[in-house]
């Protein structure tokens, strides 16, 4: 499949059957922490990228196969937003599924009404904001020139009064990037009023475009959660929780590859979102490292896997 991959456990949605409607690395930003790398592709314009009628047609088949689905969500090697057909791709998948369909988005568009209307059907959008002062969101997110914090914010804030669906927002804390309380603050009061069910804290536990942005501590995390406690309930996003997905050996090389193409992973994740024992993953991750088509990064202390740049 080209558009689809999973479902993969995700550790904020579950089984997520991931959704890909762009090129890939296409993004108004250039987030120093994205596991993708750096952006290929760095626009804010609007297009079709790929065809939605193949889009949907890949859903429809590996739902129709009775795999354990949590989410549908439209996420993949960019920015799923700047797609014209992402409203389209959503409405034929209500049509023919009742697994809730999720967005997740860097936010950067929310300001536009084409996009709102897009994202009318989803169930869930889970929108970023990682910084709420203009220093901050330059040097984490790196975006197109123009892009002004200020009215990301009005446009996030804008578009939560409007949707029906829940709202997730994430922000992304690196390591003495965006980690300070003062940063916190910032967001809360730049998001003032706006409907929000959850809020979803992270930091970086995936290999990043930039091998120097770092994960932040426990102990720092807590204090700016109990800060963004003041625009709802926040949680501390950890490592997902292992399920069972039994899945043929077969071709383990290619479906190992074709999942770090898309994100780095590590050998865990890899073995329990493909189905694999940990002991055959973890051989063949050194085979493919030795043959150079996989490198092997540290997060945190902990391994990462990806395709090397080129």
């Amino acid at each position: 499949m080209k558009h689809v991959f999973g479902p993969v456990p995700s550790r904020r949605l579950g089984n997520s059957l991931g959704v890909d409607l762009l090129a890939f690395k296409a993004c108004a930003f250039d987030c120093i922490y994205c596991q993708l790398g750096r952006t290929t592709e760095q626009t804010a314009e609007r297009r079709r990228f790929v065809p939605p009628g193949d889009v949907v047609a890949e859903v429809r088949q590996v739902l129709d196969s009775g795999v354990a689905v949590d989410y549908v969500t439209l996420s993949g090697s960019g920015e799923p937003t700047l797609s014209l057909d992402l409203g389209r791709v959503i409405h034929a998948i209500k049509a023919f599924s009742r697994v809730p369909v999720a967005v997740l988005t860097n936010g950067a568009l929310l300001g536009r009404p084409d996009v709102r209307a897009d994202l009318a059907e989803a169930d869930l959008v889970v929108p970023s904001l990682d910084a709420a002062t203009q220093e901050a969101f330059e040097r984490v997110n790196r975006p197109c020139g123009g892009l002004s914090v200020a009215d990301v914010a009005r446009g996030l804030r804008d578009f939560t009064l409007g949707f029906t669906g829940q709202v997730w927002l994430e922000v992304m804390v690196v390591a003495g990037v965006n980690d300070t309380p003062d940063e916190a603050r910032a967001i809360v009061r730049a998001l003032e009023g706006a409907r929000i069910d959850k809020v979803q804290l992270n930091t970086v536990v995936r290999a990043p475009a930039e091998s120097w942005a770092e994960p932040v501590r426990e102990e720092r995390l807590k204090e700016l959660a109990a800060l963004l406690e003041g625009l709802a309930p926040v949680e501390i996003i950890g490592r997902y929780a292992q399920r069972e997905h039994p899945a043929p050996a077969a071709d383990a090389r290619e479906r190992i590859l074709a999942t770090l193409a898309r994100r780095p992973c590590g050998a865990a994740e890899l073995a329990n979102s493909l189905g694999l024992h940990p002991a055959l993953v973890a051989k063949l991750l050194e085979e493919l490292c030795r043959e150079a088509r996989l490198e092997r990064v540290l997060v945190g202390g902990a391994a990462q896997y990806r395709i090397p740049p080129h």
